[in-house]
This record gives C-alpha cells, structure tokens and sequence, in this order.
C-alpha cells in the first residue's frame, strides 16, 4: 500500500478520535493506559481496576465477576478484546443484562472457547488456542450470538467460530472471569476493548501494523484532550 493511503488511514483515525462518537451509535475503544477507569475518557468501568496499562478483573471460588461499561445499555452489542485468562479458570466478554439474562463468549483456561452464559456452556468446541494471549470478539444482534476467537498478532477470522440462537435483553458491554469452585482469588488481564451498537468491521491487513496505528491514536487521543484544556484554561 502506498505512503499516501497509510497516511490517509491514520488522519481518519485521528479525526474520529478527536471528534468523538459517531451519530446514532455508541463506539468506544479503550486501552486503558492512563489506569484510570473512573474518567470516562472514554468510558468508565465498574468492578475492575487498572495497573500497568490493562484492566484487571479478579474472581473468587464463590462465583463470576462482572466488569461493565458505564454507556447506554443496548440490546445489539459487538466487541473485541485482547485479554489473558491469567489463573482464573474462565474469563471472557459479553454482554451484562439488567435481569441477569447475561450472555458471552467465555474461554476456558484448557483452549476450549464457548457460547452462553457465565458458566453455562450451551455451544463449546475445543481449540488450540493458548488463552494466556487471544483475541476474542463477540457480537449479539436479532437474537443470536456469535464468537471468535484467535491468536494475538494473526488476522481476524471472516466467519465465526461458534453461533448461538437464544434470547438476548438489553445490557451493558462487559468483561468477566471466574476461578474454579472454592479456589483462592484468580486474577485475568485485558490490553484493550472495543465496543459497537453496530457490527464492527474486520480490520483490513496492511503494511503498517495495526498495533502502530492504535498507539498512534490512543497518543493523539490523549494530545486532544490536552490541547482542548488548554483552550478552556
């Protein structure tokens, strides 16, 4: 690709970070690297805390925990994750309902990645997939639920790894894990989240890694809302 489309590719990026939302829909990307998840720059975060640039998400024996999104709730959500299961036993993204009818796309710390409910697998295939490092996304519109998941640094899949018919209510985007029965507090890690009310698109591999353009944006991100302070000092 030329010099030319890169550059036009990261000024579109840059521009709709310093812009902020687009009309009509809730977008969000976070990569929680100023360990601040109580800001709202650009969403704030219950049940989760931020040490060394990720979020950290920790769980006890006793049962799931839960960290969502502070935006709107919506019935339609797609996301995509980058996380680590870390020692907890389950971990994944999804969707918090507001009557607890919770659906996600969850990994288990042995590859096997699945469709349903913190806990409740209702469509599961093994993978190879090592969960200390994957990508995941899940997207939940007209009552279906559909996941991916890959190793970091590889492309993401056209189609879906799992599909899932099953009622979904209007909830929050949230990460969550969980440890297993009775066990010591387990701790899991996530390096960025991204969430749409619009399916999101698949990124297109290019010459300039896309990991150089997320960092590009994030830092002009920070450099907007700098500059607008400075403005209204």
């Amino acid at each position: 690709m030329k010099r030319t489309s890169l550059l036009a590719i990261g000024l579109a990026l840059i521009a709709a970070l310093c812009a902020g939302k687009p009309a009509g829909a809730t977008t969000f990307l976070d990569d929680f690297e100023d360990n601040n998840l109580r800001d709202g720059d650009p969403v704030s975060w219950g049940g989760a805390t931020a040490v060394d640039g990720k979020l950290q998400i920790r769980a006890s024996g006793s049962g799931a925990t839960i960290a969502a999104a502070r935006v709107p709730a919506e019935v339609g959500w797609s996301m995509r994750a980058q996380g680590s299961i870390g020692d907890s036993y389950i971990f994944g993204i999804g969707i918090q309902a507001n009557n607890s009818s919770h659906v996600y796309l969850g990994m288990f710390d042995d590859g096997r990645v699945y469709l349903g409910t913190p806990g409740v697998a209702q469509t599961v295939v093994q993978t190879d997939l090592d969960p200390a490092s994957v990508m995941m996304r899940f997207d939940a519109f007209d009552n279906v639920l559909y996941g991916w998941a890959w190793n970091v640094g590889e492309p993401e899949p056209i189609e879906p790894l799992l599909e899932f018919t099953t009622a979904v209510t209007r909830g929050l985007p949230a990460i969550w894990n969980e440890g297993a029965s009775g066990g010591p507090l387990v701790i899991s890690e996530f390096d960025f989240f991204e969430a749409s009310t619009s399916p999101l698109t698949v990124p297109e591999p290019t010459s300039l890694s896309l990991l150089t353009i997320a960092a590009i944006g994030a830092w002009m991100r920070r450099k907007c809302v700098r500059v607008s302070a400075l403005r209204h000092a």
